[in-house]
Parts: C-alpha cells; structure tokens; sequence
C-alpha cells in the first residue's frame, strides 16, 4: 500500500511513534540486561569482582550512562568489546531519545495558530495602551503650548521630550507586530464548511419561497 513494505523495520517505527518512551525504557532495560549479562560470561572466570551480577550490571549501567567511575572494570578482551559495544548502543539510545524529547515538545498546526492568536492578542492590547500615552502626552503639550511664537521653557521642553519618546515607543511597538501564520489547510476546511452552511441556508430558503 503506497509504495511501503509494511516489515519489521517498519513496525519498530510506528512503535516509537506511538509510545516513544515506553520503547526507550523497553529498550534500555533489555540492553543493559544483556550487555551485563555479558560482561558476567566474559568476566566471572578471571576476576572476583565479577562474581556477582549486581557488579556486572553496575558496570553495564555506569557504562551505558558514559560515567566511567572505575571503580570495577573489565580486564579480558571480550569483556572490554561488550562494555565497547555497551557504550555505542548507548550513544543511539541517547540521540532516539533527543528525537523522542523534540517530537514530544514540537507544537503542531493548531497549537501555533492559538499561540499567533494570543500573541496577536497581546501585541493590539500593547499598542492601545501605547496610543493612549501619545494621546495623552500630546494633550498635555497642547495645552501648556498656548503661544506658540514664546520660546519654550523647561516644563515644555520636558513635555515635548516625553512625547517624542512616547511616539517613539509606539513606532518601536508598531514594528514588533507578531507575523501573522495560517495554516492553507485549515483555511480551506474551514472555507468548505462555510459554503455548506451558505448552501444549506439558500435551499431552506427556497424550500421556504415554494422554489423546491
């Protein structure tokens, strides 16, 4: 179907789609399951400090997290190709994780547009307040300046300042207008659902007038 071989490497994606984190954690614990189970085949027959499982899963474990304490360690060759291997296996785990965290977190279509709307929002509400600062600095310009032909004094001066700031400000406001994101999809839905409606309100009116 559409070109797709529906197989198992396939499969394994629709699963970390689906539950991303649960195949993770799946994952991880199966591996280190291994690799420790590994270290215990490869180690137990030349060194005491593997003897014990728990010590060969916390060298799985602090192997698989790249920390490294050296406190227990491998020292056979096949022992330090398994806790090799644990390390690179562990790398890929970490970058489907990166993947799995950014997918989890990315916003889809709806989800930006309702953030545009607020931020579209927030911006008019901004600009209102800032016209009604230069509003109001101008007003109070207006009517100290009542001569214009008298130079003017410090009280003036201040007032003419405050109001080439306040324009200033609301240029600046004006400029930092939120792009505007629409969606071509959600514009033509919502375009067919409106001619539905249309199409279904004519006929009840003609069905009204004796026309059908």
């Amino acid at each position: 179907m559409y070109h797709v071989d529906v197989d198992s490497v396939y499969m394994t994606k629709v699963l970390f789609k689906r539950s991303p984190f649960k195949v993770l954690g799946f994952f991880t614990v199966f591996m280190l399951t291994v690799f420790a189970f590994a270290i215990s085949i490869f180690e137990r027959p030349s060194d005491l400090d593997f003897q014990y499982f728990r010590n060969c899963l916390w060298v799985a474990i602090v192997t698989w997290t790249t920390v490294g304490f050296g406190d227990v360690y491998p020292t056979t060759d096949f022992g330090r190709a398994a806790a090799s291997l644990c390390c690179a296996t562990s790398l890929f785990n970490l970058a489907l994780l990166v993947m799995a965290v950014q997918d989890t977190f990315r916003m889809n279509t709806p989800e930006n547009l309702v953030l545009a709307t607020y931020e579209t929002r927030r911006w008019r509400r901004e600009m209102e307040l800032k016209a009604v600062v230069v509003m109001q600095r101008f007003w109070r310009c207006c009517m100290t300046a009542t001569n214009p032909l008298v130079p003017m004094i410090r009280g003036q001066w201040e007032k003419d300042v405050k109001l080439a700031r306040a324009i200033r400000d609301f240029r600046g406001t004006q400029m930092d207008r939120p792009e505007r994101k629409e969606d071509m999809g959600l514009l033509l839905q919502d375009t067919m659902l409106r001619c539905l409606e249309i199409s279904k309100k004519v006929e009840d009116v003609l069905m009204l007038q004796g026309y059908m």
